[in-house]
C-alpha cells in the first residue's frame, strides 16, 4: 500500500521547474531544492541589496547628468550624455529582471554596465588618456559587485578582464609613462585577489546556512508527517482526520456539494488477535 503524502509537504522540483529567481541564481544547492526567499534569509539578503543598489544608482547617474558641463571638456559633453542615458536604461532593466525574479540576470546587467562604461568613456573621451585617468577607475565596482553577487570564478572572471582591459590601455597608450602605473596595477591585482578571497568565503559560508535550510526542512516534514500518519498502517490518524473532516465540511457548503463518509469494520475482530496473535492480528 503506497505512503499517502502529508498535507502541506513542499515537493522538489526541477531547475526546468523553479520560477527564475531560482533557476537563475548562482548556488546550485538553491536551484533544486525548491528553497523560497521565504523561508531562506540569506536568499532574500541578497535580493534585498541588490534591490537597493539599483535604485540608490539612479541618484549618481542624475547628478553626473546634471553637472557633466561643470566637470567635463565640452567636446565630449554630449558623449558622456549618451553614455549616463544609456546606463540609465541598463538600470530600469536590471530592476525589471529583479522584478520578475530574474536575479542574477539582473545582477550580471548591473556588472557589465559597471564593467564596460568605464572603457567607453575613454574611447571618447582623450583626456583619460593623457593623465586624467580617474574615471577609469569606476571599473573597480565591477568587481567589488561580483563578490556580492556572482560565483567565485565568475569573480576571477570579471577581475582577470578588467586587469587585462587596464593593462593594454596603459601601455598602448603612453599613459604608462603620465601615471604611477606599477602602483596602479598592484592595486588592482590586490583589489581582485582580496575580493575573490572574500568571494569564496561567503560562498562556502552561504553553502553551509542552505545545506543546514535544507536539513531543518527535512526534519520539519519528518516531524510532520510523524503527526498525521498512524506508524502501523501509514493512513492519516484521527487527529488528522478530524482537521481534514472540518475542512471538507467547509469546502462542500461553500461550493454546495455533498459529502459521503464510508466506514469499514471487521466482525468479530477480537477472535483474529486471541486465535493468531497480535502480529497477524497488526497484518490484518
Amino acid at each position: 500500500m503506497p505512503e499517502p503524502t502529508p498535507p502541506e509537504t513542499v515537493p522538489t522540483e526541477s531547475p526546468e521547474d523553479q520560477p527564475g529567481v531560482f533557476r537563475l541564481f548562482s548556488f546550485r544547492k538553491i536551484e533544486v531544492d525548491g528553497l523560497t526567499p521565504e523561508k531562506f534569509e540569506p536568499l532574500r539578503q541578497q535580493i534585498r541589496i541588490l534591490y537597493v543598489l539599483l535604485v540608490s544608482l539612479f541618484v549618481p547617474l542624475m547628478g553626473m547628468l546634471v553637472l557633466i558641463k561643470f566637470i567635463a571638456p565640452p567636446d565630449v559633453q554630449d558623449n558622456y550624455r549618451l553614455l549616463i542615458v544609456f546606463c540609465t536604461i541598463l538600470n530600469i532593466f536590471a530592476l525589471l529582471l529583479l522584478r520578475y525574479g530574474y536575479v542574477k540576470a539582473s545582477a550580471q546587467t548591473l556588472i557589465a554596465m559597471t564593467m564596460f562604461a568605464p572603457w567607453f568613456s575613454a574611447v571618447f573621451d582623450r583626456n583619460i588618456l593623457t593623465g586624467d585617468f580617474i574615471p577609469l577607475l569606476y571599473f573597480i565596482f565591477s568587481i567589488l559587485l561580483s563578490a556580492l553577487f556572482l560565483t567565485v570564478w565568475e569573480t576571477v572572471v570579471v577581475a582577470l578582464v578588467q586587469y587585462l582591459l587596464l593593462v593594454y590601455v596603459l601601455f598602448s597608450t603612453g599613459l604608462h609613462t603620465v601615471i604611477n602605473a606599477p602602483g596602479l596595477l598592484i592595486f588592482v591585482f590586490l583589489l581582485g585577489l582580496f575580493v575573490v578571497i572574500i568571494n569564496h568565503v561567503r560562498e562556502a559560508n552561504l553553502n553551509q546556512l542552505v545545506e543546514q535550510a535544507l536539513q531543518l526542512e527535512k526534519s520539519r516534514q519528518n516531524l510532520k508527517q510523524q503527526t498525521v500518519l498512524d506508524p502501523l498502517t501509514g493512513l492519516y490518524n484521527s487527529p488528522y482526520l478530524d482537521t481534514l473532516m472540518e475542512e471538507e465540511l467547509h469546502f462542500a457548503e461553500e461550493n454546495g456539494t455533498s459529502l459521503g463518509f464510508l466506514m469499514l469494520d471487521i466482525d468479530h475482530f477480537q477472535q483474529i488477535n486471541d486465535t493468531y496473535g497480535h502480529d497477524v492480528g497488526d497484518r490484518v
